[in-house]
């Protein structure tokens, strides 16, 4: 069967995920399922999709096919997990596709644009919204492409996503059915619950206030709006490096609306950004610290609580003694593109959010994902549906139930 030529999107997915499935696996279940809709998965093809994989950061990956819920279950029993900190899911129904939330992996460079557009246009709508965060939500809620990374505590409705095109959101119904659905598993590293945030935590605001910035953008306009986004008795100096230059964070929201109460939702916010230069006011000179430096010792810092007050107050003695002073200092930053190799440090190409601690590991320290092959996602999405799992329990709102009923068998 001939392969595509293009082959971006796999090379892309092998490198970051560890795993992939070549373009050209599409045509080839596109084939077979035309000529029989119930085919078994072939069990050389499972064998090979389960086998296991590193990504190129030598991040180990072991992948569990499932064809059925029963087999998807007893995956999920065997999980360690906590009320205090839950297994969460993800279910996309292209496994090429890595874990971004949409604006990110499509154009970060209009975000903001998206972002006040739709304020503009819905102000009396917004007004119950408190903050940037609850905003981001409300935007996302009506199909508005954010940063927000949805999650799920529920994992039959990961299941279904990674099953089922949406018709609620989908320009062409059945997409991806000939494609290899993913469920990526989500849990907080025990050492970290404190990163699991309620939408009002100082974290959450510096992410979500970062959505609002242009492309490039400077730490003091950050500071005015992040004061303005519920923060205005804080000190503004406080804010992170960390938090601004290479976080992921998981995100509790209100549960204020039918689909986020159904889908037990959750949201992973993501940053990623590079200092693109350091000014100093007083002396009027850029650069006097180097900015790719500057990044390097934020990042490998084993403390991540590093911010402009303890710089100029000399708490940090193992680094040069530019900041130890009360002079004002400028930083700017610049949105990165994700994954890219144009991005010179190799922890913002392979994993520029630091989303890989957030990924579920076995007990032999691998990451789990669950794997749906194509042959299986028609029988999965009715053994859902048997059990109350339907689009329009997903999405209970009037359109999307007004669908199921237009085309249910009475």
């Amino acid at each position: 069967m001939e392969q595509y030529k293009d082959d971006d999107r796999y090379q892309s997915a092998l490198r970051i995920n560890g795993f992939a499935f070549h373009n050209y696996e599409e045509l080839y279940y596109r084939d077979l399922l035309s000529k029989n809709p119930n085919v078994a998965l072939d069990d050389s093809k499972k064998h090979e999709a389960e086998h296991e994989c590193t990504s190129i950061d030598g991040f180990r990956v072991r992948p569990k096919v499932v064809t059925s819920v029963q087999e998807y279950l007893n995956i999920i029993d065997k999980l360690k997990t906590s009320s205090a900190n839950p297994v969460l899911y993800h279910g996309q129904t292209n496994a090429n596709t890595y874990p971004l939330p949409y604006v990110l992996r499509t154009n970060p460079d209009k975000e903001n644009r998206l972002y006040d557009e739709f304020r503009r246009r819905f102000p009396e709508e917004l007004q119950n919204c408190t903050n940037n965060m609850e905003r981001l939500v409300f935007m996302q809620h009506y199909g508005l492409a954010t940063r927000c990374y949805d999650l799920s505590e529920n994992p039959f409705v990961a299941l279904y996503f990674a099953c089922a095109d949406m018709v609620k959101f989908r320009e062409k119904k059945d997409a991806d059915q000939y494609k290899w659905g993913s469920v990526f598993l989500f849990r907080m590293p025990e050492d970290s619950l404190s990163d699991i945030k309620p939408s009002d935590s100082s974290t959450v605001s510096v992410i979500a206030t970062t959505a609002t910035l242009d492309k490039e953008f400077s730490l003091k306009k950050l500071q005015i709006d992040f004061r303005n986004d519920g923060h205005l008795s804080s000190n503004d100096s406080f804010i992170y490096f960390r938090d601004i230059i290479r976080r992921s964070v998981i995100v509790r929201t209100k549960q204020d609306n039918p689909r986020i109460r159904n889908q037990r939702g959750l949201f992973i916010m993501f940053n990623a950004n590079r200092i693109s230069n350091i000014f100093d006011r007083c002396s009027n000179e850029l650069n006097v610290v180097s900015p790719d430096d500057f990044m390097d010792y934020v990042l490998t810092r084993a403390d991540p609580e590093l911010n402009l007050f303890s710089l100029q107050k000399g708490m940090c003695s193992d680094y040069p003694t530019e900041f130890k002073n009360t002079t004002e200092w400028d930083f700017r930053f610049e949105k990165i593109i994700p994954y890219s190799l144009e991005n010179k440090n190799p922890l913002m190409q392979n994993d520029p959010f630091d989303i890989k601690r957030l990924y579920y590991r076995d007990s032999d320290k691998a990451q789990l994902v669950v794997l749906i092959p194509p042959t299986a996602k028609k029988r999965i999405k009715q053994q859902l549906a048997n059990i109350g799992f339907t689009e329009e329990f997903i999405y209970p709102e009037l359109d999307s139930v007004s669908y199921a009923l237009n085309n249910a068998e009475y």
